[in-house]
C-alpha cells in the first residue's frame, strides 16, 4: 500500500463529501486507502460515506476525543508506506499528492512535508510558523495581539518576513495537509493525545526536528484550504468566554510544560531547499 489518507470528521459532513470527491477525481495511479474517523455525535457522515464512497473505511470514536487522538485511530488502522493527514476542508487536486510523495521519497533527510495553502480567493494562507513562545497564544487569542509587541511577535511567528515563494524547511506546519513517511512516524511517535485541540501539529513537528528530520514547506505545490480561523475574530469578551480560546490556551500550557527547560531547534532560517 503506497498511501493511507486519514480524515477526521467532526460535524463536517458536507466538507467530507467534497474532500472525498476530490480524492476520487484525482486519478491516483497508486495503491491507496482512505479512513474517515467519525469523532463526536452521529451527523449522518458515516451513512453518506458508506453509500457514496463504499471503498472508504470509517472508524468511530467513543464520544468526542481530541483531534490528534482521532488521527491516531486512523494511523493505527492503516498500512500505507506514506500517511496523509488531511483536513476535510482541503480541496484535493490532480498531481498534488503525487508530487508531495515524490519529494519525500527523493529527500530522505526530510520527514514531513506540506503544500502551500491558499485561501479560496487564491491569496496566501499562513501555514508556516516559527515555534511559539509563552506570549504567542495570548497574542493570537486576545486583544494583546493588537499591541506593538503583539504585532511584532505575531509577524515573527507567522513568518511574514518571507514571501513563501520557495521550498524551505520551517519550524512547524499547519496540520491541515501533512505527508509523513510511516517509518519516520514510527520513530518519532504518533500525535500526543494530551493536546485536545491546537498544538498537536506544533508538537509533532518539534519531535521530527528532535530526530534530525526536516519539516519542509513545498511552495511549488498548492492546495486550497477553506479555513475559518476563530482567533482572527477577537474581542475582549469573546476571547475571555470562547471555549475554543480556552482549549487553545490549555493546549499551550501543556506544550510549554512538556518542553520546559528545553530549547527548540530553530529551523526558520535555513538555506532554500
Amino acid at each position: 500500500m503506497d498511501l493511507s489518507v486519514v480524515i477526521v470528521n467532526y460535524g463536517q459532513v458536507g466538507l467530507v463529501k467534497q474532500c472525498l470527491k476530490g480524492i476520487r477525481n484525482a486519478g491516483w495511479q497508486f495503491y491507496f486507502e482512505v479512513f474517515v474517523v467519525m469523532n463526536g455525535p452521529d451527523d449522518g457522515c458515516a451513512q453518506m460515506v458508506s453509500q457514496e464512497f463504499p471503498r472508504v473505511k470509517t472508524l468511530h470514536t467513543k464520544g468526542t476525543i481530541g483531534l490528534g487522538e482521532a488521527n491516531n485511530m486512523g494511523i493505527k488502522s492503516s498500512i500505507g508506506k506514506h500517511i496523509l493527514i488531511l483536513n476535510p476542508d482541503v480541496a484535493i487536486e490532480s498531481r498534488v499528492i503525487e508530487n508531495m510523495i515524490d519529494y519525500l521519497d527523493n529527500n530522505l533527510e526530510v520527514g514531513l512535508v506540506a503544500p502551500k495553502l491558499l485561501n479560496p480567493d487564491q491569496s496566501l494562507q499562513h501555514s508556516t510558523y516559527r515555534f511559539p513562545n509563552l506570549f504567542t497564544p495570548l497574542y493570537r487569542r486576545t486583544w494583546l495581539g493588537k499591541t506593538k509587541a503583539g504585532r511584532k511577535g505575531l509577524a515573527s511567528y507567522l513568518m511574514t518576513d518571507w514571501d513563501h515563494g520557495a521550498n524551505r524547511s520551517v519550524d512547524w506546519l499547519l496540520g491541515a495537509c501533512l505527508l509523513i513517511r510511516r517509518q519516520d512516524l514510527n520513530q518519532v511517535g504518533d500525535f500526543d493525545k494530551r493536546f485536545k485541540l491546537y498544538f498537536e501539529d506544533v508538537d509533532l513537528c518539534r519531535r521530527f526536528w528532535e530526530q534530525n528530520k526536516k519539516v519542509v514547506y513545498l511552495a511549488d505545490i498548492n492546495l486550497v484550504h477553506y479555513h475559518h480561523r476563530e482567533s482572527a475574530k477577537w474581542s475582549l469578551l469573546r476571547s475571555l468566554f470562547s471555549r475554543v480560546t480556552w482549549l487553545h490556551l490549555a493546549s499551550a500550557v501543556k506544550y510549554f510544560w512538556k518542553y520546559r527547560g528545553k530549547s527548540a531547534r530553530q529551523a526558520a532560517s535555513p538555506p532554500v531547499i
